[in-house]
């Protein structure tokens, strides 16, 4: 995935109680013909990954994870934007390699709320360089601004989730 980051167990009680990397482990529950991983989940302390190491069902927080950000599924305004210029932004972008990460990010995030009884559900995208944090619910997705990536950036805002009600 990325040299130097692999997904591991923290201290009980937190957020990342487990990590896992699920890249090449579709989940069982996937419909016929479908083959549904996301890149990491994250799931309470006593979710049994022995047998099935994605389990969308149980996710509590999934991560998509790609080595460039070439694939960064939206493109923010500049920072010196007008109003105007906000106005007419376009957040979506028409690039084949940005349309399928947020193929990608739209079917996980469907299939963990069509499996859970949520009114929300978040998901972190992780770059080589940056880090974005999606929330989504039953009117779309809302992205917050990429952020540029710092490991004690990153633990801070993860630190922060359980606050927001990522359940």
């Amino acid at each position: 995935m990325f040299p130097g980051f692999e997904p591991q167990r923290h201290a009980a009680g937190s957020l990342l109680d487990q990590m896992v990397n699920t890249s090449n482990s579709p989940d069982a529950n996937s419909i016929v013909g479908r083959k549904i991983k996301q890149d990491i989940a994250t799931y309470s302390d006593d979710v049994d990954i022995s047998i099935n190491r994605t389990q969308l069902d149980k996710d509590v927080l999934p991560w998509e994870v790609k080595p460039s950000s070439a694939a960064e599924p939206f493109s923010d305004p500049p920072e010196n934007a007008s109003p105007d210029g906000l106005e007419n932004h376009d957040f979506e972008t028409d690039a084949e390699a940005e349309m399928s990460t947020r193929g990608q990010i739209a079917t996980y995030l469907t299939e963990i709320s069509a499996r859970q009884h949520r009114t929300h559900a978040f998901l972190v995208f992780l770059t080589d360089t940056n880090v974005r944090f999606l929330r989504v619910d039953q009117t779309g997705i809302f992205g917050l601004e990429i952020i540029q990536l710092s490991h004690e950036l990153l633990t801070s805002c993860l630190a922060i989730l359980p606050c927001l009600g990522y359940y």
